[in-house]
């Protein structure tokens, strides 16, 4: 029977190319309860920074939807007023009707 070459206290991980890697000890009991303490740390820490990333997404998001609106709000302010026929209170300066659309009478 072959023995195994590897340190009984080794983890082997498989690369991308399919060969074994040396990944480190494994941790013995002693370390265990110290892992799991940074390991719920760095969780927490990853949360926060999350939840705060979230926080300013949704905030430059809420002011890109109220610029938009006021874009929109402004854009139809200026088709209507487009639209509309400027007379600056001169019967004389109104827009002449159009020849070739048909009659109310």
């Amino acid at each position: 029977m072959a023995s195994n070459s590897r340190p009984p206290s080794s983890v082997s991980a498989v690369s991308a190319t399919g060969s074994a890697a040396l990944a480190g000890p494994v941790p013995d009991a002693s370390q265990t309860p110290e892992l799991a303490v940074f390991v719920d740390a760095l969780l927490k820490q990853m949360q926060t920074k999350f939840e705060d990333m979230s926080g300013q997404i949704l905030t430059k998001l809420d002011g890109m939807s109220s610029r938009l609106d006021d874009l929109e709000k402004s854009i139809s302010d200026l088709m209507e007023n487009a639209a509309a026929p400027v007379t600056n209170g001169d019967p004389a300066a109104a827009p002449a009707s159009d020849p070739t659309a048909p009659s109310a009478s």
